[in-house]
């Protein structure tokens, strides 16, 4: 009844709208909880990334149980994929762990442009992993993120010039954090393009699919760094002091909406990866933080300063930049390459080509038995695919 809406293009919308909030939310989450003193960087990790329940039950459960009435058989993960989720959530744990320990020493303008540097790995990791192929305008981009928090790591004073935090001598060591966990966002973000443009994984079954496991490793992993580290032990004394406060209520609304932002964030990432591309993602995540940075000005009540000012608007050049670019791209793409190359994949690896003037003079191909000048014009030669795709122009990439 409603098959005339793009539910394609509605699908995608949604998820740009959902890592529109959901990367927000994780910036508003950790500064909420240092406005009530919990600094807590592993107690964060393991609040945000305990939303699997949710979509066991609520979602990936039901979809699974009637893929397995479908199908007349139980429904199972083939090891390879497995083994692809453990490596992602594993990656995963470690990324989020850094990223929290980074926003927790840094202002949320300059965490979420030191954290655009993700673009750069994400164009490296593409190249050397799917061999995918980039124009000028987005290496442009590329060193415009990286120009970006280049000027926000200049603009720190030394220690001994410093009067306010943050200083130089925690600005680096968040720097650090946000970078490294920049470069396991890249690669967890290429890898799952990997998983998810997979033909066997169905499209949003697949996307909460991955996120449910990106849930599940850190929600055990992250317990265990938590008891190595000790922080547990300063659980009670910390959370004891928000109830002292009376803000218990609004602390538990936060929590929640953290979980609730981080899921739908993580869901609409995984469609736009597989729709689009992770670089796009990468593109897309850069717009966020520079409106992240924007509304941590007026929101959090940072202090402006012109070096933070001039980042921020060099991220938003370089999300510019990396639009130019995919215009250009799809317009020198031919148009009709890409219906070639399908037509070609349904093949058995070879076309039938109709030769309308076929002559013994221009060809040494014959059917057997037909004669060496026995050639008609409905006479068919078969073209390698190997060949074809070795001369066909590939398609740019995102």
């Amino acid at each position: 009844m409603l098959g005339w809406l793009p539910w394609k293009e509605l699908g995608l919308a949604a998820a740009i709208l959902g890592v529109l909030v959901g990367a927000s939310g994780e910036v508003l989450f950790v500064k909420s909880m240092r406005f009530w003193g919990v600094d807590l960087a592993l107690f964060s990790a393991f609040l945000v990334q305990s939303y699997w329940p949710l979509v066991a039950v609520g979602a990936w459960g039901p979809m699974a149980a009637r893929k397995a009435a479908a199908d007349n058989r139980c429904y199972s993960i083939p090891w390879p994929r497995l083994r692809a989720y453990m490596v992602l959530g594993v990656v995963t744990t470690a990324a989020n762990t850094l990223r929290l320990l980074a926003l927790s020493m840094l202002p949320a303008s300059i965490f979420v442009v030191a954290s655009s540097s993700d673009i750069v790995f994400n164009i490296l990791f593409s190249r050397l992993f799917l061999k995918k192929r980039f124009g000028a305008w987005h290496y442009t981009a590329a060193v415009l993120a990286t120009v970006g928090m280049s000027i926000v790591a200049a603009g720190s004073k030394p220690s001994s010039a410093c009067h306010a935090p943050p200083c130089h001598s925690s600005l680096l060591p968040g720097l650090a954090c946000t970078v490294v966990a920049a470069a396991l966002v890249a690669a967890n973000a290429v890898l799952a393009e990997c998983v998810l443009k997979d033909q066997k994984v169905p499209g949003m079954f697949g996307a909460l699919e991955l996120a449910m496991f990106y849930s599940i490793v850190p929600s055990v992993l992250t317990p265990i760094l938590v008891m190595a580290t000790g922080e547990w032990k300063q659980w009670g004394p910390v959370l004891g002091n928000v109830g002292l406060h009376g803000s218990t209520a609004a602390f538990a609304m936060v929590c929640i909406g953290a979980v609730m932002s981080k899921l739908v964030s993580r869901t609409g990432r995984f469609v736009v990866i597989r729709e689009k591309s992770a670089f796009f993602f990468a593109m897309l995540n850069s717009a966020v933080r520079l409106a992240t940075a924007v509304a941590a000005y007026v929101v959090l009540g940072e202090a402006f300063s012109w070096a933070k000012g001039a980042a921020v608007a060099i991220v938003g050049l370089a999300l510019a930049a990396y639009l130019r670019g995919n215009f250009l791209a799809k317009q020198t793409a031919e148009p009709d390459s890409t219906e070639l190359r399908g037509a070609l994949l349904g093949e058995s690896a070879a076309i039938q080509v109709v030769s309308q003037d076929w002559s013994p003079s221009t060809s040494s191909t014959s059917r057997p038995g037909s004669g060496r000048g026995g050639g008609s014009a409905d006479e068919v030669e078969l073209v390698p695919y190997d060949i074809l795709a070795a001369v066909m122009p590939a398609r740019g990439n995102e």
